[in-house]
C-alpha cells in the first residue's frame, strides 16, 4: 500500500499499479485464510464469551477488509485509467487511510485473540503460583516463567478473591442484588 502511494507521488505509475495489485491480492489471501479459520475453528460463536467476541471482532474486521479491498480496487481502476496523478489522488489517500486503520485494528485483535487469548492463563501477581515461583526464584525474578502450571478451580477462586472488588465490578459490569458477582 505504502509502496503504491509513494510510487504514485514519485510519478512511477507502473510500480504504483503493481504494488496496488499485490496489496489487493494479499487482502484476498487474508480473507481466504480467515474463512478457512472459521470453518476449522474448534469453537463456535455460541460456545461462550470467547467465541462470541472472537467471531464478532474478527468478522467485523473481515467485513472492513472487504470494504477496504473494494476501495483499493476502485483506486486500482482509476489508476489504470489515468484518473489519478501525483497531484490529484485524494480519494486514493482516503482508501489508504482506511486501510491503515483496518491494519491497526487487526494488530489489536491479533494481540487479544491470538496472543493473550490463547494457551494457559497468565500468572497473576499474588496468585498461589506466583508466590511459589517467587519463593523458588527469589523476589522480582518471576518474569522467566517457563511452562505454565495447569491451574485448578481452587487456584482460580483464590486469584479471584485477591482481586479488588471495585475492579471486578468495573470489569464484569454487573452484580446481583446483594452486590455479589
Amino acid at each position: 500500500m505504502t509502496w503504491s502511494h509513494h510510487s504514485l507521488i514519485a510519478g512511477d505509475r507502473k510500480n504504483a499499479i503493481l504494488a496496488l495489485v499485490y496489496t489487493i491480492a494479499l487482502a484476498f489471501i487474508f480473507t481466504g485464510i480467515q474463512l478457512y479459520e472459521y470453518y476449522n475453528a474448534p469453537f463456535t460463536i455460541s460456545d461462550g464469551a470467547f467465541g462470541s467476541c472472537f467471531f464478532f471482532g474478527t468478522g467485523m474486521h473481515g467485513l472492513h477488509v472487504l470494504i477496504g479491498t473494494i476501495f483499493l480496487s476502485v483506486g486500482l481502476y482509476r489508476l489504470i485509467n489515468y484518473h489519478l496523478t501525483k497531484h490529484h489522488h485524494v480519494g486514493f489517500e482516503g482508501a489508504i487511510l482506511y486501510w491503515h486503520f483496518v491494519d491497526v485494528v487487526w494488530m489489536v485483535l491479533f494481540i487479544f485473540f491470538y496472543v493473550w487469548g490463547s494457551g494457559e492463563p497468565p500468572i497473576i501477581k499474588n496468585s498461589p503460583l506466583s508466590s511459589s515461583l517467587e519463593s523458588s526464584l527469589g523476589p522480582g525474578l518471576v518474569q522467566d516463567q517457563g511452562p505454565a502450571k495447569k491451574l485448578t478451580e481452587g487456584d482460580y477462586k483464590q486469584i479471584f478473591c485477591t482481586l479488588d472488588k471495585h475492579f471486578i465490578e468495573w470489569f464484569v459490569g454487573f452484580t446481583d442484588a446483594e452486590g455479589n458477582f
